[in-house]
C-alpha cells in the first residue's frame, strides 16, 4: 500500500474512532442521530468493509469486519473493487463510490473485484452498521458522556459506562493538564481556535479522491520535532496535522492546520512526503533548530523548533494514529494494549484494548489502571520497562495488576504475535493484513 492511498482511512480516522465504511463520515445526519452515519443516512446498511482509493480510481480494500457478509463471501484485504452494481468505479469520487456502498435499505450489493490476474464476482447482502459489533462477538458502545457526543469505541461486552466515563474524566484531566483540549474527539493545543481547526477539518473533508494525500512520518531522528504533517495536492499544501504533547513543535506554538510553507528557507512546493522528511530532519544525529514558515489563515509567520529528545505523554496523537505511525511487523509480539500517561508509571490507564489480542481476550478494560507487572508496582516501573512488557521480544506469560472503579483485579496473558492472535479468532494474517480462512492470499 503507498502512503497515499494509506491517508484515505487515516484522515478519516482522526475526525472519527472508525470511518469510510463503518463509522461516522464529515457529512452530519439531517437530524440527531444515535448511530453511525453518512450523508445523512442515519445507521445505514454495508457491506462490512474497510476501504481506501485505490489505483485507477478502484475502491482498495484494507479490511473485511469479522464475519459480516463481505467476510463470510470472501472478500480479502488487498482486493481491489472495479465495478459496484454494474457501474465502475474509475472516473467517480470517492464519495460517490461510498454512496453506492451504503444504503438506506437492505439491498444487495453486487461488486466485481480484481485480484491479481483474476476478476471475481460477489453478490453481498447488506447489514445495518450496528449490527457488525454483534456480528464479530464485538460491541460499539455510542458514548453521550463524551463532548462532542459521536465518539464510538470498541470494547469487550463487559465493559461498562461507569468505567468508560470514569477514564474519560481522567482522560480530560490529563489532557488539559498537557495543554490540550478536545474538539471532535480530536486532541488539540488549548491556543488552537475554532477557525483554526475548521480550517484543519476543511483540508481532512476534502473529497480524497482530489487530494490524495501522505502523513509524513518523522521515523529516521532521535530528535523527533513532535508534530505530523500531512502532504496535499491539487493545490499543493503541507498541512499540520498533528502535534505532541511537550515535543518541541508545541513549546513553539505549532499548531494542527498551520501550512508549512518554508522549512529552514527552502520552499516545500513540490516536495514528496520523503523529501519533505528528509528537509526537516536532517542533519539529525544531533539536536538543532528548524526554521518553518507558516501560514496560519491570513497571516504569515516564523516558527522555531528547537529539537530534543523528549517522551510523549499520550496526548495530541490518538491512539489510531500511534499505531499508524509505529506500524507493527508480523513477527512482533504484543499484549494488547494502549496506555494513556506512559511516561508516568503512578497514574498509567489502559487507553485502548486492541481486538484481538491477549489482553482483550483476557477481559481488560478501558479505563483499568495498572498497578503493577509480574509482581513489580508501577510507580517502579520505567517507560522503557513497560514497553518491553507490553511489547516483549519473546512470548513471555504477565501477570497485570490493576485497578476497575476502586476495586483490584488481576490478569494472566501471554503476548501474541499479530498473526497469533488472528488465528484465536478463527482468521489468518495475509500480506495486506486479517482476513477470513476462505480468502485466497490477496493481489500483490
Amino acid at each position: 500500500m503507498t502512503m497515499k492511498q494509506e491517508f484515505a482511512v487515516t484522515a478519516a480516522l482522526m475526525l472519527a474512532s472508525w470511518s469510510l465504511l463503518f463509522g461516522q463520515t464529515a457529512a452530519a445526519p439531517a437530524a440527531p442521530c444515535e448511530a453511525p452515519s453518512y450523508f445523512g443516512m442515519c445507521d445505514p446498511y454495508v457491506p462490512g468493509i474497510i476501504a481506501s482509493s485505490g489505483p485507477g480510481g478502484s475502491l482498495l480494500v484494507r479490511r473485511a469486519w469479522p464475519s459480516s457478509p463481505a467476510d463470510q463471501a470472501g472478500v480479502c484485504p488487498g482486493d481491489n473493487v472495479i465495478s459496484i452494481n454494474g457501474t465502475p468505479t474509475s472516473g467517480q469520487g470517492f464519495d460517490d463510490i461510498i454512496k453506492r456502498v451504503v444504503s438506506e435499505k437492505p439491498t444487495p450489493l453486487d461488486l466485481k473485484i480484481a485480484r491479481g490476474e483474476q476478476v471475481l464476482d460477489f453478490h453481498l447482502d447488506r447489514v445495518k452498521e450496528t449490527q457488525l459489533a454483534a456480528l464479530s462477538k464485538e460491541k460499539w458502545v455510542h458514548l453521550p458522556i463524551f463532548p462532542d457526543g459521536n465518539r464510538l469505541m470498541l470494547v469487550p461486552t463487559s465493559e461498562s459506562l461507569q468505567e468508560l466515563q470514569a477514564f474519560r474524566e481522567f482522560e480530560l484531566a490529563l489532557g488539559k493538564r498537557n495543554g490540550f483540549k478536545l474538539a471532535a474527539d480530536f486532541w488539540l493545543p488549548s491556543a488552537t481556535d475554532e477557525d483554526q481547526f475548521e480550517r484543519l477539518e476543511q483540508v481532512l473533508n476534502d473529497p480524497l479522491s482530489s487530494r490524495l494525500a501522505a502523513r509524513v512520518r518523522f521515523t529516521s531522528s532521535a530528535y523527533d520535532p513532535g508534530f505530523f504533517p500531512l502532504v496535499l495536492q491539487h493545490p499543493y499544501q503541507v498541512v499540520v496535522l498533528l502535534i505532541e504533547a511537550g515535543s518541541p513543535a508545541f513549546q513553539a506554538g505549532l499548531l494542527p492546520g498551520d501550512e508549512i510553507t518554508e522549512v529552514d528557507g527552502h520552499s516545500v512546493s513540490g516536495l514528496s512526503p520523503e523529501q519533505f522528511s528528509d528537509l526537516v530532519l536532517k542533519p539529525d544525529d544531533h539536536a538543532r533548530q528548524i526554521e518553518l514558515r507558516v501560514r496560519r489563515g491570513a497571516t504569515d509567520q516564523t516558527i522555531k523548533i528547537d529539537t530534543a529528545k523528549w517522551l510523549d505523554s499520550g496526548f495530541g496523537i490518538t491512539s489510531h494514529a500511534q499505531e499508524m505511525s509505529h506500524p507493527r511487523q508480523m513477527g512482533e509480539y504484543r499484549a494488547g494494549i494502549q496506555l494513556a500517561n506512559l511516561v508516568n508509571p503512578k497514574e498509567m490507564l489502559v487507553q485502548d484494548v486492541i481486538y484481538p489480542s491477549a489482553a482483550f481476550a483476557a477481559g481488560m478494560h478501558v479505563g483499568d489502571a495498572i498497578l503493577a507487572v509480574n509482581g513489580q508496582p508501577a510507580k517502579q516501573i520505567t517507560r522503557e520497562q513497560m514497553e518491553n512488557f507490553l511489547n516483549p521480544p519473546s512470548p513471555a506469560p504477565l501477570r497485570i495488576d490493576a485497578l476497575r472503579l476502586g476495586k483490584k483485579i488481576h490478569f494472566e496473558l501471554t503476548p501474541m504475535t499479530e498473526a497469533q492472535a488472528q488465528t484465536s479468532i478463527g482468521r489468518k494474517m495475509t500480506a495486506h493484513g486479517p482476513a477470513s480462512t476462505k480468502c485466497t492470499e490477496a493481489s500483490q
